[in-house]
């Protein structure tokens, strides 16, 4: 006790932090630093929240609180580029104007104009996808097509979302970040990212967070739109989506619903990793408190990896729930050409996906006619260009599954998401592809496991054709 003018004074604060779950994050931090220090990794952080409550659940700043040198900076409140993770408020504003999941967005050379000069961005991997659903630029983290969106929309309007969103460190103007901000260019802290991505959880709503057991609920700002907040969750938590730049397998993946993306800044300094539930939210950076580059680090192999473990620590304590889903919302499920996003007709590739109502797609696919694929006259020279590359390196194949695998249904895991993802290169995959599982066609682009000796069929619009046989035990 403390005496205050006489009067007795509880100086104990009761923080909403979760020894037992701060004590195991401490640990994997620290582990982190270990496996990464070969990549010049010396540093990382991690954040827990409590969605429904704003309660901090853990909080790991530094691997070391007593290291010599920098121990107590704390990179869970230090403001740092957080790269493609502030792209969900980007493409949650898209949906608000009128965009859908299904728009199909320019991933094609292209130079802005902007007061400093030319800006010409480019993809993490160097090359260019054509025409691009928003689910999947979204969920593979394609940087030209957001730019392009942010362009469309307006970087002021991205600005205000964000600040919605509880993005306080970005203390400048819009025009000061440009077009830039749609790719993380402005510095802001792990907590308000956390804090960001519990307001999508939240249904769009964002409220501050509490570190203190009495502290007070504070005000609520509506950050988009309920349906909006639901597609965007939606989009980040499709592992499909996220195969054409991540691969098959990645930290990403749960056995519960989660949404999940990753960030990194520009030189390679920060690598940041986001996973929602509907009961928590985790955050982590992996760097270098000095800003020195790592090597060889992304979202997968940096942050990804750590990411994965806390939302697992996490969900031993705390039951991951349901994230808000698009029918919860009131959007309606549409079946849409998985090239033109259009309405599929039986020539083409084929998905189902959401859309807040009057969003809905009115007219049919124009692109594939009579078993031919025609493309807007912009797609052209990429079309050209794409398929003679392709040609010229490997023939149309199957690149999931392989001939020959072998797969076990998991036990205790929701038949949901014991599925296999279908793929395939070469050729003109780039145009669609048509699958099918024991002569009859699947219009998913995840099958089912489902025991037994299956041969899957993959076919182009150019009449490729390639084969596998898989057994599920």
């Amino acid at each position: 006790m403390l005496q205050e003018r006489g009067a007795p004074v509880d100086a104990t604060w009761r923080t909403t932090l979760d020894l037992s779950l701060q004590t195991a994050l401490e640990a994997e931090v620290r582990h982190t630093v270990d496996v990464l220090r070969d990549r010049v990794v010396a540093h990382a952080a991690v954040v827990v929240l409590d969605n429904p409550t704003g309660e901090v659940l853990a909080w790991v700043g530094s691997p070391d609180f007593w290291a010599d040198t920098a121990g107590q900076v704390d990179m869970v409140v230090s403001p740092r580029q957080p790269g493609s993770a502030l792209k969900p408020f980007l493409y949650g504003l898209a949906l608000d104007r009128g965009y859908t999941a299904a728009s199909v967005l320019p991933d094609l050379p292209h130079t802005y104009r902007t007061t400093l000069g030319p800006y010409r961005p480019r993809n993490y991997d160097r090359r260019f996808h054509g025409p691009v659903r928003a689910r999947e630029a979204l969920a593979s983290s394609y940087n030209i097509p957001a730019v392009e969106l942010a362009q469309r929309l307006g970087i002021g309007s991205l600005y205000r979302t964000l600040h919605l969103a509880g993005f306080a460190s970005l203390d400048h103007g819009a025009e000061y970040y440009g077009l830039g901000l749609a790719l993380g260019n402005g510095d802001v802290t792990l907590l308000e990212l956390a804090n960001g991505y519990r307001a999508l959880a939240n249904g769009g709503v964002w409220t501050p967070v509490r570190w203190r057991t009495d502290a007070p609920a504070g005000e609520t700002q509506r950050v988009m739109s309920t349906g909006a907040a639901a597609l965007v969750l939606d989009m980040l938590s499709d592992p499909v989506a996220r195969v054409p730049a991540f691969g098959l397998e990645t930290p990403l993946d749960f056995a519960f619903p989660t949404a999940a993306k990753t960030g990194t800044s520009r030189h390679f300094t920060d690598n940041w990793a986001v996973a929602t539930t509907g009961r928590f939210t985790v955050a982590v950076w992996v760097g270098n408190f000095n800003g020195r580059p790592m090597q060889g680090v992304g979202g997968i192999t940096g942050a990804g990896p750590l990411l994965h473990r806390a939302v697992l620590l996490t969900a031993r304590a705390y039951p991951p729930g349901v994230l808000p889903t698009p029918p919860q919302a009131g959007a309606v499920a549409r079946r849409v050409c998985r090239l033109s996003g259009l309405l599929a007709t039986p020539d083409c590739p084929q998905t189902v996906e959401w859309f807040l109502p009057g969003t809905e797609p009115s007219r049919d696919c124009d692109w594939h006619v009579a078993g031919r694929v025609v493309l807007p006259a912009e797609y052209a020279e990429w079309a050209a260009t794409s398929l003679t590359q392709a040609d010229s390196s490997a023939g149309f194949h199957i690149t999931s599954p392989q001939d020959g695998d072998s797969y076990g249904v998991p036990v205790g895991v929701d038949a949901r998401y014991a599925t296999l993802a279908l793929r395939a290169a070469g050729g003109a995959s780039e145009l669609g592809v048509r699958w099918f599982v024991d002569g009859r066609e699947t219009r998913e682009p995840r099958w089912r496991l489902t025991p037994g000796t299956h041969t899957i069929r993959a076919e182009t619009p150019r009449g490729e054709r390639a084969e596998v046989r898989i057994e599920v035990r």
